[in-house]
């Protein structure tokens, strides 16, 4: 919603956030997998930088915006591109990681963590939007970042209380 202005209607808007985003996470769940024989250690980064980069964005994308309006169209879709990929690359590493990290002491929970996902995929696209709607595009930027926060926080303190090694 926030590139319809900027690319010049909602259809380039649609077409070029959405190949980005789905370009960007497969090149991230790709390179997640190459990253680190070391999940854990891969999410401690991944995480705090996707939290960073979310937060960035809920406070200074307007201006960036801003500032670019006055690119031509072919530059202003690259430099959304340029915006949106680094977000796109970092939510495509937690899910894959987390599955190496489950496969290693619980095979058995990786048909839970695939229907979560699944879950969670269709519900949080569906809260955000209600949550855009409410209160605004920020707020569910910060919202997001929030609940990656939250995640990542259980998902540490889950590592602590089971003393899950890092051969995982």
């Amino acid at each position: 919603q926030k590139f319809m202005i900027f690319l010049g209607g909602p259809a380039y808007s649609m077409a070029v956030t959405l190949f980005t985003i789905l370009l960007s996470s497969g090149i991230g769940s790709f390179l997640s997998r190459n990253l680190s024989h070391k999940p854990f250690r891969l999410l401690a980064f991944v995480i705090p930088l996707l939290i960073l980069i979310t937060i960035l964005h809920a406070f200074f994308l307007d201006r960036i915006i801003a500032n670019l309006m006055g690119l031509p169209l072919l530059m202003r879709g690259v430099a959304a591109v340029l915006l949106i990929a680094p977000l796109g690359l970092l939510m495509g590493m937690p899910f894959p990681a987390g599955l190496r990290y489950v496969d290693a002491f619980r095979r058995e929970l990786n048909p839970w963590a695939w229907g979560i996902n699944a879950c969670a995929t269709v519900l949080g696209s569906t809260v955000c939007i209600l949550i855009s709607s409410v209160l605004g595009f920020r707020a569910a930027l910060v919202i997001g970042a929030a609940i990656y926060l939250i995640g990542w926080l259980l998902f540490a303190a889950s590592q602590r209380r089971f003393k899950i090694t890092e051969a995982a």
